[in-house]
């Protein structure tokens, strides 16, 4: 493979991880919003993009290991640090630095689909009186653990 080719490879997978990157934030949004029909579709969109994104990687590594013969993302810094006259040092930078902010959001949208769980969970919970551990306060101000008999409906 020559180097324009494996240039062309990386601005390709550049563009896909654009494309990774805009689903994640829609998925952010979709999340802080609660919108379950948006979060199907962007979940679904990003479930697609990553599946692509695993190809475009494996696809990149290969041609890597091909012309290097190493593996792996020091292979790829190597391989950018002997070409500097072409843009190859800045694309891999910028691959770099966009797959880390989908890391990153990616995190975040699981941490939040977490959060959104337990609240629901909890919820659900005193709905069904099975929270354990309720605390009142006795006259005197102190936390006091209270299994009451009375249903919700009743109290």
């Amino acid at each position: 493979m020559s180097n324009s080719s494996f240039v062309t490879l990386l601005q390709d997978e550049l563009n896909h991880l654009k494309l990774l990157h805009e689903a994640l934030l829609e998925e952010t949004q979709a999340l802080l919003n609660q919108d379950a029909l948006r979060i199907e579709d962007s979940v679904s969109k990003k479930f697609a993009l990553l599946e692509q994104q695993n190809n475009l990687t494996r696809n990149r590594e290969s041609q890597i290991e091909h012309i290097t013969g190493e593996k792996g993302l020091q292979a790829l810094d190597t391989l950018a640090s002997s070409h500097p006259e072409s843009n190859l040092p800045t694309l891999v930078s910028e691959l770099k630095s966009i797959a880390d902010e989908c890391r990153t959001i990616n995190q975040n949208n699981g941490k939040l689909i977490h959060k959104r769980q337990r609240h629901t969970a909890n919820a659900l919970n005193v709905l069904r009186q099975t929270e354990t551990g309720v605390a009142v306060y006795s006259d005197r101000g102190d936390a006091v653990e209270s299994r009451g008999s009375r249903t919700l409906g009743k109290a």
